[in-house]
């Protein structure tokens, strides 16, 4: 029972569910354990390093034995504790490390015998009783406290490509990256086209940030899970970096849209939005202060509705001015929450609201600009 005790103090410390740090400090005197998180990120030559042109997955079973554990190292004596099942094992490569636990929810712990690092994590239902571990070269022990709740480890070597992506044409790149310890990826972006970037995770969740070529934001850093997406303007010519940042094994898709843009920068150059009903496209440039001008003129008095179909990140704005000069109603803030769908204004004196209500003849103005210095993207407009 006093063992029994023991392991569940360690426990408690380790995942820090509920400890405070008055506990943890009596805690470690009573178990002479020192847990601390990994927050240093590896360099980029590092990840660099770690990386290939080609993808190489290799798997490789591993011995699994049972035995005592007197002591590992000076920051984590596990003197006492019986673990029926501990991994000694040497990483040569950058990996993931897979553990089955036998249908049995259990805290898993994975130690970094030259660092003194410890990562941990919960397998159960919601995992698959699976719990995976991103991890760099190196020496580590694996360490269950339940009795044959291992059923299978393997490792898996994994080499991503060279972290750039260079799109020539419209394209999706799938990129996995193989994050040690919670860190940083910068993925160099150069478009040969004016366009739009978007990122989607397709495996767990990540940070996503877009900066310039000297590591300026051009966004803010958003958390974004499997099945959102981010999307940055980009424009031809210019060189970004991607940062993505994970404490797993990330999965995501890069795709590059190819836009032909043909809005005004200024009200006296706004393009023409000719014909009903038909699209045109745009793009607010990460960076760039420019706004987007268009144009639609009526022949008579008649019902006006404008609709916009967003790809953006952060906030974007959208006005009208009528043939008076005056802005027509306020100004409409859209989110990112909008993007992929339409978005229906309809003119009614002045207000965004939808009524049956038709309007003088002349020419109207549409303004779409940033609503953020970090705002970003595309977007689809027509009028009916």
């Amino acid at each position: 029972m006093k063992k029994l005790k023991m392991l569940l103090c360690l426990m408690s410390i380790t995942v820090g569910l509920s400890a405070t740090q008055l506990q943890a400090k009596a805690a470690k005197e009573q178990t002479g354990i020192e847990v601390t998180k990994e927050t240093k990120q590896e360099s980029t030559a590092q990840r660099a390093k770690a990386q290939s042109t080609k993808n190489d997955r290799s798997v490789k079973e591993m011995s699994i034995p049972k035995a005592k554990i007197s002591s590992i190292s000076k920051k984590m004596d596990l003197s006492g504790y019986y673990y029926y099942n501990n991994v000694s094992y040497t990483l040569k490569t950058p990996g993931l490390l897979h553990i089955n636990t036998n249908n049995m929810a259990d805290y898993v712990y994975v130690y970094n015998v030259t660092t003194g690092k410890v990562a941990y994590s919960y397998a159960d239902s919601s995992s698959g009783y699976h719990a995976t571990f991103s991890l760099g070269k190196g020496t580590y022990r694996v360490l269950i406290s339940g009795y044959d709740y291992l059923n299978g480890l393997r490792y898996t070597s994994i080499r991503t490509e060279v972290p750039q992506f260079l799109p020539t044409k419209n394209k999706t790149v799938v990129r996995d990256d193989n994050f040690y310890f919670k860190s940083t990826y910068y993925v160099k972006v150069k478009a040969r086209k004016t366009g739009v970037l978007t990122i989607k995770p397709l495996a767990n969740s990540m940070y996503v940030k877009l900066v310039n070529a000297r590591k300026k934001a051009l966004s803010t850093d958003q958390y974004y899970y499997k099945g959102s997406s981010a999307s940055y303007g980009i424009k031809k010519g210019a060189t970004y970096y991607v940062k993505v940042t994970s404490s797993m094994r990330a999965r995501y898709a890069m795709k590059f849209t190819s836009i032909k843009e043909k809005s005004g920068s200024k009200k006296s150059k706004a393009a023409k939005l000719s014909k009903k009903n038909r699209w045109s496209h745009g793009t607010l440039l990460a960076g760039s202060k420019t706004a987007d001008w268009y144009k639609i003129k009526l022949n008579k008095k008649s019902k006006l509705n404008i609709i916009l179909k967003p790809q953006i990140c952060n906030v974007l704005k959208l006005s009208v001015y009528g043939p008076n000069g005056k802005r027509w109603g306020d100004v409409a803030k859209i989110t990112p929450y909008s993007n992929g769908t339409e978005r229906k204004f309809q003119l009614y004196t002045s207000n965004w609201i939808s009524k049956n209500y038709k309007i003088d003849a002349g020419t109207y103005y549409v303004k779409i600009e940033r609503g953020s210095k970090y705002t970003s993207g595309s977007y689809s407009i027509k009028w009916k």
